[in-house]
């Protein structure tokens, strides 16, 4: 099976979970806005899939489009890379550590998608839950422990924040 094909059941799976929590699809991407943020959860391929197996790992972020300056238009859309906040599933999980799920057929793919929902269900929704604005984005890089961001970065996002969050 191709690595489409082996990613298909994951993405459905993990569609059904997100699509009532107000998440929108598109391709192997599910984004909410909420508040001033967009959640984001996206489903990534390794670059090494072979013509009959893949490898999928999760990615989680925040993206605050008030802090996107007007004149990039190739930051102005939300996605993992500019997310202002962004973890990988397996580092928000029990053992902390990255994951990366191996499929080869459809019957390791169902079982991978019900590990990925149950992950995203129990470490990833509750970690974007306390993420729901700006406010508490900034909360995060005052505390020095912005996943995804280098200091410098959460210094220069908490100086283009708008007074009233600050």
């Amino acid at each position: 099976m191709t690595p489409t094909a082996l990613k298909r059941p994951i993405v459905t799976a993990v569609h059904a979970v997100l699509k009532p929590l107000g998440y929108r699809k598109s391709s192997a991407t599910f984004q909410r806005a909420i508040g001033d943020v967009v959640h984001i959860v996206e489903l990534q391929g390794s670059s090494a899939n072979a013509a009959d197996a893949a490898s999928f790992t999760v990615n989680i972020g925040v993206f605050a489009p008030a802090l996107v300056y007007e004149d990039v238009r190739e930051f102005t859309k939300p996605s993992i890379p500019v997310s202002h906040w962004r973890m990988r599933l397996g580092e928000l999980s029990p053992s902390r550590q990255d994951l990366w799920w191996r499929v080869t057929s459809l019957v390791h793919a169902e079982v991978a998608a019900i590990e990925i929902c149950d992950l995203i269900e129990r470490s990833a929704l509750p970690a974007l839950a306390q993420l729901p604005d700006l406010t508490s984005l900034a909360s995060v890089w005052k505390s020095g422990r912005s996943p995804g961001l280098t200091h410098r970065q959460c210094t220069e996002m908490l100086s283009r924040l708008p007074v009233a969050v600050v």
